[in-house]
C-alpha cells in the first residue's frame, strides 16, 4: 500500500521541475534563435552580398555588351559598388567582433566546420583585397575611382601605367577566385538544405533574431 502511495505522488523536486519546464515548442524556438546571427549581422550580410553580386553583374555586362556607350555607365556602377563593398566589409567585420556569434550548425564532421570557417575567412579577405586592388588600379592609372557621383578618389597626377597594369592583373585574378568562392558559398548552402539543415534561418532577416 505504501509503495502504491509513493508511485502516485511526485517528489517535491520532480514537481518543481515539471512546473518550471519549458514547453517543447518554446525550447525549439529558443534553440533556433540561438543558432541565428544578430539582426544587424543579417542585414550587413545581405547588403554586402547584394553589392558583391552587383559588382560581378556589371563588370560581366560591360565585358559582353555590344553597345559601347553602355560600358562606361556599367563600369561606373562597378567601380562605385566596389568601393561600397570595401566600406560595408569594414563595417561588417567591426560588427562581427562586437556581436554574439551563433555556434556551428549541429551535426556534420569537424572537417566540414573547419572548411566552412576557412571559406568565411577567405570571403572576408577577398572582400577587402579585390576592391583595394581595383582602387589601386584607378589611382595608379591616374583616373581615380568614382563613388556614385558623391565623391571621387583622385588618381595620381603622374600616372604609373606599369604599376596600374600589375594592379589590373591582380584585380582580375582575385576576381576569378572570388567568383569561385562565391559559387562555393552558395553551393554549401544548397548542401546544407539538401541535408535537411535550416541554414537559411541563420541569416534570414525576417526570422526572430538572437539579439542585437
Amino acid at each position: 500500500v505504501e509503495s502504491s502511495k509513493s508511485a502516485g505522488m511526485a517528489s517535491p523536486q520532480v514537481a518543481f521541475d515539471a512546473a518550471t519546464a519549458v514547453p517543447a515548442g518554446e525550447a525549439a524556438s529558443a534553440v533556433a534563435a540561438d543558432l541565428q546571427y544578430t539582426s544587424a549581422m543579417k542585414k550587413m550580410h545581405w547588403a554586402t552580398g547584394l553589392a558583391i553580386v552587383t559588382c560581378f553583374g556589371t563588370v560581366t555586362a560591360a565585358h559582353y555588351t555590344s553597345k559601347k556607350e553602355r560600358k562606361p555607365n556599367l563600369m561606373f556602377i562597378h567601380k562605385s559598388t566596389g568601393v561600397l563593398v570595401l566600406c560595408l566589409t569594414t563595417a561588417r567585420l567591426a560588427l562581427r567582433f562586437r556581436s554574439r556569434l551563433p555556434p556551428d550548425l549541429p551535426g556534420g564532421y569537424k572537417l566540414e566546420h573547419f572548411l566552412a570557417n576557412i571559406g568565411h575567412v577567405g570571403m572576408y579577405a577577398l572582400s577587402f583585397a579585390l576592391p583595394m586592388s581595383g582602387i589601386a588600379m584607378g589611382i595608379l592609372g591616374g583616373k581615380g575611382v568614382p563613388f556614385f557621383g558623391i565623391a571621387q578618389i583622385p588618381g595620381l597626377p603622374t600616372p604609373k601605367p606599369k604599376l596600374a597594369k600589375k594592379a589590373f592583373g591582380t584585380h582580375k585574378a582575385l576576381g576569378n577566385v572570388f567568383e569561385f568562392m562565391t559559387l562555393s558559398h552558395v553551393g554549401a548552402v544548397g548542401f546544407h538544405l539538401a541535408r535537411g539543415q535550416r541554414i537559411m534561418r541563420r541569416m534570414n532577416p525576417f526570422a526572430r533574431p538572437a539579439g542585437n
